[in-house]
């Protein structure tokens, strides 16, 4: 995880993990980082010991308002890839794959390299 993180070094300010716990497999993860232009992306992602995972990838701007939000919450059953979807800035909702956390720094940096051209 901070190899990943590492990676992504040149638009990342800082960051903290509030939590990190491993069990054999399983694993519980609640971290913040913080971006070159003070966005903000909140992550818990845990693993549990049956191979359920369950995950919020929420990414907010410096006013605190949301950007995107990956997450595995059980409330859109109609969609096609329940229960993996995103929530988009204006609070609407579309099917997603499942996610990472190197996937969603990859999207970030997009949005960053887009905000500085």
């Amino acid at each position: 995880m901070i190899q990943t993180i590492n990676r992504f070094s040149d638009f990342i300010k800082d960051y903290e993990i509030l939590k990190y716990r491993t069990t054999g497999k399983s694993y519980e993860l609640v971290l913040i980082i913080i971006f070159i232009d003070l966005s903000e992306l909140h992550v818990r992602d845990y693993l549990f010991l049956d191979g359920k995972r369950k995950y919020a990838f929420h990414y907010q701007d410096i006013d605190l308002k949301q950007i995107f939000r990956y997450d595995t919450a059980p409330h859109w059953k109609n969609s096609k890839t329940f229960p993996y979807h995103k929530h988009l800035k204006d609070n609407s909702i579309i099917d997603s794959k499942i996610m990472y956390l190197e996937s969603v720094l990859n999207e970030i940096v997009k949005i960053l390299r887009e905000e500085t051209r």
